[in-house]
């Protein structure tokens, strides 16, 4: 996140990790995950441009991809 607040992050790079130890969940929750056990992914997107319709629809596809 600090490439990305930092606009050095490029649309379409993704980073991995091993563990997550200070993540931010939904509504002030912690997200966390034990070493080696979960697949840990964030992919830059640049979505400025899209419209609302069209947000529903990448999060539509990307949960779906996630699940296949």
């Amino acid at each position: 996140m600090g490439l990305v607040r930092q606009k050095k992050a490029i649309h379409g790079e993704a980073f991995f990790a091993l563990e997550q130890t200070a993540g931010k969940g939904q509504m002030g929750r912690q997200w966390i995950t034990n070493k080696g056990e979960n697949l840990i992914l964030s992919i830059v997107l640049e979505t400025a441009l899209l419209q609302p319709p069209a947000l529903f629809s990448l999060n539509l596809a990307m949960s779906l991809a996630a699940y296949d």
